[in-house]
C-alpha cells in the first residue's frame, strides 16, 4: 500500500485588534504586513476605524506557499 503525500496549503488566521502595537518589533512580518502596513497610527496602535475596515472584508495574502487569511468576524 503506497500512501501519497497530499500538499495542503497552510492557512494562518491572524487576529488584528486595537491592541496590536505596530511598533512592537516582536510582531511577525506577516502580522505586521496584514494588520499594520497601511494602518499605522501615530501611537502605533491600530484605531477602531481601521479595525472595522480590516474586519469588514476578508484579506487573503499569499506568503510563500501558504495563504494568510484574515477573516472578518
Amino acid at each position: 500500500m503506497h500512501l501519497r503525500k497530499t500538499h495542503q496549503r497552510k492557512k494562518i488566521l491572524i487576529e488584528c485588534t486595537t491592541q496590536t502595537n505596530c511598533l512592537d518589533l516582536s510582531l511577525t512580518l506577516i502580522i505586521w504586513t496584514v494588520c499594520c502596513q497601511r494602518n499605522l497610527t501615530q501611537d502605533g496602535l491600530i484605531n477602531s476605524t481601521t479595525l472595522q475596515a480590516i474586519k469588514s472584508k476578508a484579506v487573503l495574502i499569499n506568503v510563500g506557499r501558504g495563504n494568510v487569511v484574515v477573516k472578518p468576524n
